[in-house]
């Protein structure tokens, strides 16, 4: 097993634990005594998954100190600094139950908050590192938030009006401001399947390209036809533009309901398949709304 294989084994571990252990906290009969144990134990699990791979660090942030400050005595860390080498001393000698039997409801608040930046800090280290192996290929796979992505473009799951909506649509004009839905306005909306470009505004991309996707109707309305030319027209767009980098949402997988893994698979065929004939754009970045899109399209990848 590699090491990101091994590091990924070890963080799925340290996730289960953490959802058991905030479980324990909504119960109607709160249990600080298993929130504090499998707390205890995500958080080991997290520090091992640091230990498979060289690269990850656990970064000395303000949000690290301060909660190492609320750790309960007994976990015997708050004397300790951020050094890897002493968290993960701790984390092999990580004492057990017994020591929780009575731990308080704030002992398993405080040991879940713990748990979950550790996590969070080693899972953004190596989804980082994934992209870093990855970067001489040309789709790169992020979960993100899209309007902060710095690109010369994004792509926009805009709806026919292209004045705005939900998801994100709304995030976009929300992030850009005023002046983009001046400009839709101007636009006279978007057929399904079709893509229109505006300026950026406000937004750190230079452009938004706006292409409008089909609602699942199960599959008797032409709608993969029409996803893929949302690809294939956004795609034109952008190389008629001289865009370089341009990042796209995962397109009808939201509200519209389009079956996420097909959804997955007309994306990358038709961004292969673009890229292929076109210098432009050098670079395509497929940003994820949740784990589930994320996992998908990284199996699709390998």
């Amino acid at each position: 097993m590699g090491k990101i294989e091994e590091t990924i084994k070890w963080l799925k571990f340290a996730a289960e634990d953490l959802k058991a252990a905030k479980s324990f906290l909504s119960k109607d009969e709160l249990m600080p005594r298993h929130s504090c144990w499998l707390a205890q134990q995500s958080a080991e699990k997290s520090l091992k998954a640091v230990l498979c791979h060289e690269n990850i660090r656990i970064p000395k942030t303000h949000d690290l100190e301060f909660l190492l400050t609320l750790v309960p005595d007994n976990w015997n860390l708050k004397n300790l600094n951020l050094d890897l080498a002493v968290l993960s001393e701790w984390a092999v000698e990580a004492r057990y139950p017994g020591d929780w039997d009575d731990a308080s409801e704030t002992d398993a608040i405080n040991a879940v908050k713990i748990a979950s930046v550790l996590f969070d800090e080693t899972n953004y280290k190596l989804q980082s590192i994934e992209k870093a192996d990855c970067k001489n290929i040309k789709i790169e796979i992020v979960k993100d938030d899209i309007t902060k992505l710095k690109v010369d473009a994004i792509v926009n799951a805009a709806n026919k009006t292209l004045l705005g909506g939900g998801g994100v649509d709304g995030a976009i004009h929300r992030a850009a401001g005023k002046k983009l839905l001046d400009e839709c306005k101007k636009l006279n909306g978007c057929e399904t399947g079709q893509a229109k470009i505006t300026k950026g505004y406000n937004l750190p991309a230079k452009f938004v390209i706006h292409t409008v996707g089909p609602v699942w109707s199960g599959g008797k309305r032409n709608e993969p036809e029409l996803l893929a030319n949302c690809y294939r027209n956004s795609l034109k767009l952008a190389a008629e533009n001289g865009i370089k980098t341009i990042a796209f949402p995962a397109i009808s997988c939201g509200v519209y309901r389009f079956p996420k893994e097909e959804a997955a698979e007309i994306a990358l065929k038709e961004i292969n398949k673009f890229m292929e004939q076109n210098k432009l754009p050098e670079k395509i970045i497929i940003v994820c709304f949740d784990d589930e899109m994320y996992e998908i399209y990284k199996n699709l990848l390998k």
